[in-house]
């Protein structure tokens, strides 16, 4: 089972907010992108591995792979 991402940002007239996706468009790539919209600012990224019943904190991780794709 894919795991599901659960992406906090903030703006500053909506202030903290959770993206809403549908299940099937949920993933880390939509993650990557949350992180690159200079809409908003990236908050937090949860992976939720559902099966497993486990979560990580994988802001940090999110945010340096977009920062590659800026680059190349």
């Amino acid at each position: 089972m894919a795991p599901l991402y659960f992406i906090e940002v903030k703006t500053e007239r909506l202030g903290r907010w959770f993206l809403e996706a549908d299940r099937d468009q949920n993933g880390r790539k939509m993650a990557i992108e949350a992180a690159r919209d200079s809409r908003h600012q990236l908050v937090k990224v949860l992976e939720v591995f559902e099966d497993e019943g486990t979560v990580r904190d994988i802001t940090s991780d999110i945010i340096e792979e977009a920062e590659q794709l800026e680059v190349a």
